[in-house]
């Protein structure tokens, strides 16, 4: 199999896999979240080392644009991918973490065109305007790169987005904070079209063994504990049936998640407004998630 960080063939013993390695409206100004190699064979060529010595500030292309609250702003990743070019002699240095960020910015931008497998280490490289040496400095290896890519644009954004739903949790404004992460995740989906469709290159191209591994690391992700959390304080309150937290909080995200990708990466589906929509599936689901019985409170009026 070609090696998935330098493009080249290398051994590896049987049954054995690279480690991956990891890390969801408007709130205020603006707000977005996100909802996040396989074997090698036989038949090798040359390997090349994982890490290289390097300066601390290494010579660049164009550093990323400027960042928005959840991690960047996603026309200045497309314009940071397509500005950098192939080194040259006249180009600017920057330190290791600006350095660092312009990779991770470019690499999320060459992932959602290419693919986790079409988007080597080399043509990462080549976008940047870098060296692989220089991608090896700061990440061990393609796993770390993705990883770190997908932590960057989301971990901000989360740590806002929760602040807001805890908010409408403490209030026990169950249908506001429904509404809110709905509306959050359509949001994402529409502002950073490049890391969904790096996200779901990745589930695709990988093996499900390497998917479990990524996924173990994903799923420490903020938002999903904290939605964890939130069904069960609820089902201890009396307002939500029983169930397993993690099957009923992944349900809270499946179905905006599922519009998202049809109407935000797909480009069908629904005409209906964001808030509309986020509106009606908050409703839906609030209906579904609350106990039955003389002590639940009332469900939305459906002529309402």
């Amino acid at each position: 199999m070609a090696d998935s960080t330098t493009g080249t063939d290398r051994a590896q013993p049987p049954g054995t896999s690279p480690p991956a390695r990891a890390g969801r409206g408007q709130i205020e100004d603006d707000g977005r979240a996100h909802v996040p190699s396989p074997p090698a064979r036989a038949g090798a060529r040359v390997a090349r080392p994982r890490r290289f010595p390097e300066p601390e500030a290494e010579a660049a292309g164009p550093a990323p644009a400027g960042a928005s609250w959840s991690g960047s702003s996603p026309s200045g990743t497309t314009e940071a991918a397509r500005s950098a070019g192939p080194a040259s002699a006249g180009r600017k240095r920057l330190p290791a973490s600006e350095r660092r960020a312009q990779l991770l910015e470019v690499a999320i931008a060459v992932f959602g065109r290419r693919g986790f497998r079409g988007a080597t280490t080399r043509v990462i490289a080549e976008a940047a305007g870098v060296s692989e040496a220089t991608i090896f400095r700061h990440f061990p290896s393609k796993d770390d790169l993705y990883v770190a890519a997908f932590r960057q644009r989301t971990e901000v954004g989360t740590e806002q987005l929760v602040e807001v739903l805890q908010g409408h949790a403490d209030r026990q404004d169950d249908e506001g904070l429904l509404r809110t992460l709905i509306g959050a995740v359509f949001l994402g989906y529409e502002q950073d079209r490049d890391l969904h469709r790096m996200l779901l290159y990745a589930w695709l191209d990988q093996e499900q063994a390497a998917n479990r591994r990524m996924w173990e690391q994903m799923r420490t992700h903020r938002l999903f504990g904290f939605l964890e959390r939130y069904v069960a304080r609820r089902q201890a309150q009396g307002v939500f049936r029983p169930g397993d937290p993690v099957l009923l909080s992944a349900a809270l995200l499946a179905l905006p998640v599922h519009y998202a990708v049809q109407t935000k990466l797909y480009g069908i589906g629904s005409d209906a407004r964001d808030d509309e929509v986020a509106e009606l599936y908050a409703r839906f689901l609030l209906a579904g998630l609350r106990a039955a019985g003389p002590g639940a409170p009332p469900g939305p009026d459906p002529e309402a």
